[in-house]
């Protein structure tokens, strides 16, 4: 029946969570303990230079979890027996790796950029290139616009009623989906009552204009040139409202937080991850105030439960777009989530509830996988450098993979592979991308393969460093993981076709990983032990620069990734 049902979606759901820090201990252990000595039934040590090593891979131990375990990233929520969660009170705040993006990470595409191997392809970037770009952008005029009332004449102006409800029809199919942190009667609600009365300067109109850019900005094409951009009247508006409501008001209006996180959202529709980093800050700082209010943040307050909701789509937002490209101050929503339940939707949690649930597990398994093997300390451990000098280098260092290494990556794939066997049916998305799905399975989709090629990526990066001479072989363990990073990289391109070409939350982090993963794939092809596994670069290239044709606007750093991918492609049409 379907309380049945529910109840089973509800143990997948703690299989989801609980994945997140079931491990956190033995994660840090593998990094840190000596090889094991050698016997039948473990995985010999490998070595790099011995052509005869071998790798032998356990199964994956599956994890079979009960409604005892805890339901946030580490285990410091559990559950009675009647179900109910319950504070465990035991927390060890030194195990494992947080579940944020580290700072100093070397997982960026800028990073990707700079490697010898990327070099010799498209020659000398600085360091933190796209970020330059992104944060030189000219916002003069937009600036002026917002700060003054008289620079639009249409800001004055009613709203149609029957436009806006087309917008506000937008905004549940398209936007609302993939950050239901509003319940969509309530957002019904709230619109109904503020166009009755009229859009007027109150926090309540502020929220309803950025619904109502949100929708009409999801629906233009990728490459409109339209001189008609009603979204921009809205967003400008709503933004007036809150900057000054941000700055001057102390009262703890969650509106205002609420509104500036959909300001941000509308940031990452038109790809300016840098603008949408700016207000996620502010409406972070909102929130960690309101919440400093109350002391029990398992409490079931409707209060509670709505900024439980708000902190992990600022979470999901910094992280998501942000955080992975550029090495930007955190907004500090980070160390709230990590002592915070997951967003509770109820016993008939909807498939789009199901879907964000799904998201924030894999974005904190991403953020490990960044912390445990591409965060400075890991690359210490790893490579043998001293702190000072993998911190002063601009470079990732190249990975001399070891045993303890290749532990914690089967690890974390594990984790991967067990995170999305637990996934409920009706949010699974099909990996290859034969069935396309919803624009949520997509995503998922999406996260699958990068968090794999993430994995991995450090094998690849070590082979396409070295001139193999002639007779050197690579060991089969290290071709096998290099093999599942390029089949990663290739897969995503493959099934980003079904996202990047419509405005989404992801579009600028998707267009990046499109890039990255066409560059891995192109230095591999250069490689003489890695040729066989990249035969089909021409078609990569032609489907990456397909990808980010659309988005490639004058000024941005999208335009400069189509730039390069069209440079490597020429360059490697001419070398075959």
């Amino acid at each position: 029946g379907s309380d049945a049902d529910d109840g089973g979606t509800s143990d997948r759901l703690d299989a989801i969570e609980h994945l997140l820090r079931e491990h956190a201990e033995e994660l840090q252990a593998l990094r840190l303990q000596p090889p094991p000595p050698a016997a039948p039934s473990e995985s010999p040590a490998v070595s790099l230079h011995d052509p005869t090593a071998v790798h032998v891979q356990q199964p994956p131990q599956r994890f079979c979890p009960t409604v005892t375990d805890s339901s946030s990233p580490f285990s410091i929520w559990g559950f009675d027996q009647n179900g109910s969660r319950v504070d465990s009170s035991v927390r060890n705040d030194d195990v494992g790796p947080p579940i944020t993006i580290p700072f100093g990470h070397q997982t960026s595409t800028s990073n990707v950029l700079v490697l010898p191997q990327c070099r010799a392809l498209v020659g000398d970037y600085p360091s933190e290139f796209f970020f330059r770009i992104e944060s030189s952008r000219f916002r003069a005029a937009e600036a002026r616009s917002v700060m003054s009332p008289s620079h639009d004449s249409q800001q004055q102006d009613e709203l149609e009623r029957t436009i806006c409800d087309q917008y506000l029809d937008s905004y549940l199919a398209r936007v609302y989906p993939f950050h239901p942190f509003l319940h969509r009667d309530e957002v019904v609600r709230i619109y109904g009552e503020v166009m009755e009365r009229q859009v007027g300067f109150d926090h309540e109109s502020a929220l309803v204009l950025a619904i109502v850019a949100l929708g009409a900005i999801a629906i233009e094409p990728v490459d409109s040139q339209a001189e008609n951009r009603p979204w921009e009247v809205y967003f400008r508006r709503a933004l007036r409202i809150l900057l000054a409501s941000w700055t001057f008001n102390f009262s703890g209006d969650v509106t205002i937080p609420q509104a500036l996180v959909l300001c941000a959202v509308y940031f990452t529709y038109t790809a300016e991850p840098l603008m949408a980093w700016r207000l996620i800050h502010m409406a972070s700082t909102s929130i960690q105030q309101l919440l400093s209010r109350y002391k029990n943040l398992l409490s079931s307050e409707p209060q509670v439960q709505t900024l439980t909701r708000l902190s992990w789509v600022c979470f999901n937002m910094e992280s998501s777009d942000i955080l992975a490209e550029f090495h930007q101050p955190r907004s500090g929503i980070e160390l709230l989530v990590d002592s915070m339940p997951f967003p509770n939707y109820g016993e008939n949690a909807s498939p789009e509830n199901l879907y964000a649930l799904a998201e924030i597990s894999v974005r904190t398994l991403l953020n490990r996988i960044h912390h445990s093997l591409f965060f400075t300390d890991s690359l210490t451990i790893f490579t043998g450098r001293s702190k000072e000098a993998t911190s002063s280098s601009s470079h990732l260092p190249v990975l001399n993979p070891d045993t303890s290494h290749m532990r914690v990556c089967d690890e974390l794939s594990r984790q991967l592979e067990a995170w999305y066997d637990g996934l409920p049916e009706e949010v699974k998305p099909e990996l290859t991308g034969a069935t396309r799905g919803n624009r949520q399975a997509c995503l998922l989709r999406l996260r699958y393969w990068s968090s794999k090629q993430n994995i991995y990526r450090a094998f690849l990066i070590y082979v396409t460093s070295r001139a193999w001479e002639h007779g050197e072989v690579v060991p089969q363990a290290v071709l096998d993981m290099c093999g599942t990073c390029l089949h990663a990289c290739r897969m995503y391109l493959m099934t980003a076709r079904h996202l990047i070409y419509e405005r989404t939350p992801y579009s600028y982090s998707c267009a990046m990983a499109c890039l990255t993963s066409s560059l891995l794939l192109s230095i591999a092809a250069r490689s003489p032990p890695l040729q066989h596994l990249a035969e089909d670069i021409g078609t990569i290239h032609q489907v990456t620069i397909a990808h980010l044709k659309p988005w490639a606007q004058p000024h941005t750093s999208i335009k400069s990734a189509y730039e390069i991918a069209c440079l490597v492609a020429t360059k490697q049409h001419f070398d075959s």
